[in-house]
């Protein structure tokens, strides 16, 4: 009798032990699903520009915050060598980077990231996190970043009185973006002058050889200087030799 009693209470336990396990397991199941169900917050705005960049990092971090992922942008979470803990960081992380890329698309704000190297594959959200925040925060100054790339792309050749002037300006914004902003990305400022400073309407020839020598990966920086100092010294020599007559 003390036997079977022993084997009953026994068994008993066991069975206990695996509801236990089971609303354990049944319970961490609805956690994740509540952690990756559609998102009862609207998600945060989209950032302009350096004016609302203030707001815009409110809304995300609090928005983050409210869901646990916040120390995704805040710190640098390391990847668990092993474990489950492993396919949790890959899954929050993404989240995070995917929210961040929904609040960063606006067309001037992807031209000025990429104009600064911005990797749109980039899948660690600190590193376009901390990105955004260095380029349109205020610096020293009150010199802006947004706003001397927004006149960098907008010079053009018919605003200056000559090609002298366009490079001079060129120049001066181009070694600002360098102080003020970091990194400046030759490829990315050749594209810029090619489309949109009027070289195409005023030069069509010149900007014809450009074009040939970008497409095959000819074209440098310097080399697209060189070739307008050269059409600079053309032209003052034209203007010298009417001054003559």
């Amino acid at each position: 009798m003390t036997i079977e009693f022993t084997k009953g209470f026994i068994a008993l336990v066991c069975v206990v032990l695996y509801l236990l396990a089971y609303l354990a397991r049944l319970v961490d199941n609805f956690k994740k699903g509540v952690l990756l169900q559609a998102p009862a917050l609207p998600l945060p705005p989209c950032l302009r520009g350096p004016e609302d960049l203030e707001l815009w990092d409110m809304f995300l971090i609090n928005y983050l915050d409210f869901y646990g992922l916040s120390s995704y942008l805040k710190d640098n979470v390391r990847e668990p060598l092993i474990g489950p803990g492993r396919d949790d960081w890959k899954k929050q992380r993404a989240r995070v980077n995917y929210i961040l890329l929904s609040t960063i698309t606006d067309s001037d704000v992807i031209v000025t990231l990429k104009l600064y190297n911005w990797d749109i594959k980039e899948e660690n959200p600190k590193v376009t996190y901390d990105l955004v925040k260095r380029i349109f925060a205020h610096n020293t100054g009150s010199v802006n970043c947004a706003k001397l790339f927004g006149d960098f792309v907008a010079l053009r050749r018919d605003q200056c009185a000559s090609m002298g002037d366009y490079l001079e300006r060129l120049q001066s914004l181009r070694d600002r973006l360098n102080r003020e902003g970091g990194s400046f990305d030759p490829d990315f400022g050749i594209t810029a002058v090619l489309d949109g400073s009027g070289l195409k309407e005023d030069y069509p020839s010149l900007h014809a050889k450009l074009l040939e020598e970008w497409t095959i990966n000819r074209l440098t920086w310097e080399d697209l200087m060189k070739d307008l100092r050269t059409i600079n010294f053309q032209e003052r020599t034209k203007d010298r030799k009417r001054s003559l007559v």
